[in-house]
């Protein structure tokens, strides 16, 4: 399930749901969630930390990126 139980969080409270580094054929990362192999492209953490501090920066009104 893509949303798994976030849908009732979002029942309460505005927000997004999205997915970073959950997949990377060339380097073997294919399995799902909530398995005994589900690893993460660590790579692409730099990418996530900027997204959210873009977010942050537009809720805030800053603008800053």
């Amino acid at each position: 399930m893509g949303g798994e139980d976030f849908a009732y969080y979002l029942e309460k409270v505005p927000g997004s749901y999205f997915r970073l580094g959950i997949r990377n054929e060339k380097k073997g990362i294919i399995h799902p969630y909530h398995t005994s192999v589900f690893d993460i492209d660590e790579e692409v953490l730099p990418f996530g930390v900027e997204m959210f501090v873009r977010i942050i920066d537009q809720y805030l009104g800053l603008d800053m990126i």
